[in-house]
């Protein structure tokens, strides 16, 4: 396993962990569940945005390779994302 998909199972956990606190948040309210949503959504949030400069940084020399296993963890972290901010 390389450091990159290492990386990608980090930030999927982040993003679980975003929306578990959430859902704990709206079943049981409380000011420390709330304080630990916010940190994994800032966490998420300058997690991918690293990862998006890694992937679409216009200077590198040698473009990298979006492969499936990419695909499927961004098409996974919008599907998140959507269902985060619709509820």
């Amino acid at each position: 396993m390389t450091l990159y998909e290492l990386y990608l199972y980090f930030l999927i956990f982040v993003k679980l962990s975003v929306i578990f606190f959430f859902i704990k948040n709206k079943i049981v309210p409380s000011d420390v569940t709330e304080k630990h949503f916010l940190f994994a959504e800032d966490i998420f949030t300058a997690l991918m945005s690293l990862l998006i400069i890694y992937l679409f940084h216009p200077n590198s020399a040698n473009p990298i390779f979006i492969d499936r296993e990419t695909k499927l963890f961004l098409f996974t972290f919008a599907i998140l994302t959507l269902v985060h901010t619709f509820q």
